[in-house]
Formats: C-alpha cells, structure tokens, sequence
C-alpha cells in the first residue's frame, strides 16, 4: 500500500477536456472579435514615420491582419533596401484595427538571424500623429476603448 492519493483517472481526463475546450472556445472568441474589429481585409499601407510623427522610424507598415513572421528584430528585405523591424503594435484607425510595423532602415551589415522578403506598398501622405490613448482621452474627453493592443490610437494631423 502506498500513502499517496490517486484521482478517478475518469474523472481527471474528463476535467482536462473541459479545461481545454473552454481554452479553444475563449481563443476562437478572441480571434472572431479581432476579426470584427478589423473589418475586411485589403492592402498594406506604407507611410514615414516622420509622417506619423514617430522619430528614428523610416517607414511604417500598416497591415489590415496581423503578419505571423513579422515580430521586433526581424529584418525586412525589400528591393529598396533592408529593414529591421521595430515592436509592432496595434492601431485604432477609422477603418479598423490595424497592424502596425515599423521599419529602420539598416545601413550597416548584421548577421541575419530572421529575415522576410517583402514588397512595399506604394508610399502614402501622412496619415497623422501616433498617440498614446491617454493623451488621445485627455485631449478629447473620451472613454477609452476596450482592447487597445498596447494602448496607442492613430491621431488625424488636424487634432494633433
């Protein structure tokens, strides 16, 4: 005899069945409402970050989905030139969620520990200044919005 208490086996494979669909049901949620929010899937947008008022950004990359290769050190290369990408965050717009990438240009040789080929986009005018929500509330008297990502929302020019 051993003094060490054993569970239903029944029981506890049960119990694990049931922790894990409520798990997969909560992700599929989470992924339905990202979804939603992002609206329908079109293009990728390119603009400066001097544009989006973001220093030491060359271009942003702003993505309708998210790119699952595309995480912070990853370099971009492009026919234009080589990237590293900065901590990518998520961005309210008018039209969405967003995705937002940024790039630095590399003028130096790196070893390439990850690296994606990428075609940019057509460059477009500005879209505005990068925001925190904080400022974004302050500034407008609104309620913050639930699931801002890292808490940044795209600012039109005209308010900034």
């Amino acid at each position: 005899m051993t003094d060490q208490a054993t569970g239903d086996p029944l029981l506890t494979g049960l119990d694990e069945v049931a922790r894990s669909l409520g798990q997969r049901g909560r992700l599929s949620s989470a992924r339905r409402r990202r979804a939603r929010e992002e609206g329908p899937e079109v293009a990728d947008r390119l603009f400066t970050g001097e544009g989006a008022g973001l220093a030491g950004v060359d271009y942003l990359v702003v993505a309708s989905r998210r790119k699952p290769d595309w995480t912070a050190g990853t370099i971009v290369m492009t026919s234009e030139g080589w990237y590293r990408l900065g901590a990518p965050f998520d961005a309210r717009l008018p039209y969405g969620l967003r995705t937002v990438y940024p790039l630095i240009r590399l003028d130096t040789a790196e070893v390439l520990r990850k690296a994606v080929r990428y075609d940019l986009p057509p460059l477009q005018r500005g879209p505005g200044r990068l925001t925190s929500a904080k400022a974004a509330q302050a500034r407008h008297h609104a309620t913050p919005e639930a699931g801002e990502g890292r808490g940044f929302r795209w600012m039109a020019a005209a308010a900034a």
